[in-house]
């Protein structure tokens, strides 16, 4: 998938784009206990990943920029959630500047999938699911009063 990002990073932009050379990526990020560690976009790649069960394969078409409609070519399902983590990927990675916090990159994640919801309504359900990992990731492992 990191090599279908990069090749799609190297395309030649639309005119009213900006965008982020794998050269540019960040180099670090900081963790929530305050420590830097290096970017990993595969890690960000799997977050995504692992909230998409059940979600229709449709919002993979859409992202992509067809229709929604099957095209008769009965394309894969886990191509197509390939193609979705590389679209995503992509669009991500362009709004990410070096040393930012992960929870910063979280919030940037579930912004900029929730934007597509007009597109699809699976995509409000993506963003929501990324929205309450991101809280439980904040939650503390006990309580008391």
């Amino acid at each position: 998938l990191l090599a279908r990002i990069l090749r799609a990073e190297q395309r030649p932009p639309a005119a009213s784009t900006t965008t982020c050379t794998p050269t540019e990526w960040p180099t670090q990020v900081v963790k929530r206990s305050k420590e830097l560690e290096g970017f990993d976009l595969r890690k960000i790649l799997r977050r995504v990943e692992r909230v998409l069960p059940g979600l229709k394969s449709d919002v993979a078409r859409i992202a992509m920029g067809g229709t929604g409609r099957r095209n008769g070519l009965g394309a894969r399902r886990e191509e197509e959630r390939d193609e979705l983590l590389v679209t995503l990927g992509a669009k991500i990675v362009k709004g990410l500047t070096e040393n930012i916090s992960t929870q910063s990159i979280d919030e940037f994640i579930v912004e900029t999938i929730a934007f597509h919801q007009a597109d699809h309504p699976d995509f409000a359900r993506l963003a929501g699911r990324l929205c309450a990992t991101q809280l439980w990731k904040g939650t503390c492992d006990t309580f008391s009063a």
